[in-house]
């Protein structure tokens, strides 16, 4: 916890995503089932367009920890914005809203879309 702690610290407040991703991964390190990190790197990957690396990294995220609503959110938004996958940014979405959250009018707007 401790090295998912000052990784967000890191990434949320000093904007230092290098340092970050070095805490989140030796988080996985300790821990390898931890969906949090994995999530987290996703979306450092992404800052860096690497999307490529941040789609496996939100994948693993939900493959070690399927009722995490967070990597479903940022997949589908992955898959939408960078990556043209209409389709697949809306079963992602479908399955945040299926966890109990709020995503009804996003995928509204998905379903439009396509």
């Amino acid at each position: 916890m401790a090295h998912n702690n000052l990784g967000n610290l890191l990434k949320n407040v000093r904007k230092d995503y290098d340092a970050a991703e070095t805490h989140y991964r030796k988080s996985i390190e300790h821990d390898p089932k931890n969906a949090y990190s994995y999530t987290a790197i996703g979306s450092i990957l992404k800052k860096r367009k690497d999307y490529d690396g941040a789609e496996k990294m939100y994948r693993k995220a939900i493959e070690l920890n399927p009722e995490s609503p967070h990597a479903y959110w940022h997949l589908s938004r992955l898959l939408q914005d960078h990556k043209n996958d209409i389709p697949g940014a809306i079963k992602q979405m479908e399955e945040y809203v299926r966890l109990g959250n709020d995503g009804e009018q996003e995928l509204e707007r998905l379903r439009a879309k396509l």
